[in-house]
């Protein structure tokens, strides 16, 4: 496969791929890719990365960063063996390198760190508790910068209503490259509103947090873990779609490396955070770059093409599944994350994904960067 960069125009990619016989599946519709109706030639040098693209076994969004560069957000499109990263820009062309597994792999590894032995430690809980964790921590982490500068003398404890605005500020106003609650909710694309009294709770039972006259404290073992997630030397997040068992999947799984640990979240309702020995972090990430199931048959991926000022949410075709404007994937008449009804009008400003080609949305956004639509 040419391994040089290679720029594809978006709206040619499904018509150039149909050209050569190539039917795309459902997991090219969640890389975003717009369809256009007609035909294009196809370059020579094309030929290779199409299929990888129609047709992946498995579409990620990957997200990493460390103390030297910024966080960046690639789309991997992955097969047996081969690794497309993708990059979009707002011109409306798509940035496609062949990547090989064993070296992303390395590199990944190599920001998050290699010779971390595994701690014993173990916490399953609910995903509000994980981000208000993740917004603890980085409530810490802004306490101790202020203290370097000179602006405060001491650290105090959080109140619920400073959690709730660690979580408020985390899409706006928070580098996720420093900040652990950002680069979460990027991460797992969630709009969902947490509730951080109930998640307190949680904590406590955890024996993380405790609650005194309306300050929350960490607890011992709360803080050890707290202060490690805040520093640390690099980060690795991915959010996967796939098969397994003949359905489709979507996990969000992060890698922390902290000082002297590699910390694994797991995001769902039923998170889970515990210690990595980096054997087990090198094999998750293989795990991630490995492609699911083959895509069935009969989830194709068609993007729709309404009348003017119409929104109809994505289809597959033989299915009856769709993509809501919040990105939940549904075979329902409602979707499961929101409760919208298939085909409803999606309120101005609470879009986080294009119901046309499914690519990832500015907040208040009125046209989508990726394929031009209005949204």
């Amino acid at each position: 496969m040419n391994k040089k960069v290679i720029e594809i125009p978006s709206n040619n990619i499904i018509p150039a791929g149909r050209s050569l016989g190539i039917e795309p599946n459902l997991l090219s519709g969640l890389s975003g890719f717009p369809e256009r109706a007609g035909t294009c030639a196809v370059e020579k040098e094309w030929e290779e990365v199409l299929p990888i693209l129609l047709s992946p076994g498995k579409v990620s969004m990957l997200m990493k960063g460390d103390r030297e560069n910024a966080v960046s957000l690639t789309s991997l499109s992955i097969v047996d063996g081969k690794i497309l990263a993708c990059s979009g820009e707002s011109g409306g062309n798509t940035y496609i390198q062949a990547t090989d597994p064993l070296q992303l792999r390395e590199e990944l590894m190599a920001s998050i760190g290699e010779n971390s032995p595994a701690k014993d430690i173990v916490l399953p809980m609910r995903l509000d508790a994980l981000f208000v964790l993740a917004a603890f921590s980085d409530f810490i982490k802004r306490q101790k910068a202020q203290i370097m500068l000179g602006i405060k003398n001491a650290v105090n404890p959080p109140t619920e209503s400073d959690l709730q605005s660690i979580l408020n500020e985390a899409t706006e106003m928070m580098d996720p490259r420093w900040w652990l609650t950002s680069f979460l909710i990027t991460i797992y694309s969630s709009n969902r509103k947490f509730n951080v009294s109930e998640a307190l709770k949680e904590l406590q039972r955890l024996d993380l947090t405790d609650e005194n006259e309306g300050s929350i404290y960490p607890t011992a073992a709360g803080f050890k873990i707290m202060d490690e997630l805040t520093c640390r030397r690099g980060i690795v997040g991915f959010h996967s779609y796939y098969f397994e068992g003949g359905r489709p999947v979507q996990s969000t799984q992060v890698l922390l490396g902290a000082l002297d640990t590699i910390w694994l979240i797991e995001c769902g309702e039923n998170s889970v955070l515990y210690s990595l020995s980096a054997e087990a972090a090198q094999k998750m990430i293989e795990q991630a770059l490995t492609p699911g199931e083959v895509v069935p048959k009969g989830y194709g991926f068609k993007s729709p093409t309404p009348s003017a000022g119409t929104k109809e949410p994505a289809t597959a075709e033989g299915t009856d599944t769709w993509l809501c404007g919040c990105g939940e994937e549904n075979n329902s008449e409602f979707c499961v994350s929101c409760g919208k009804a298939k085909g409803a009008p999606v309120p101005p400003g609470s879009k986080l994904f294009c119901i046309h080609c499914g690519s990832k949305l500015k907040q208040d956004a009125k046209f989508c960067m990726k394929c031009g639509k209005r949204v």
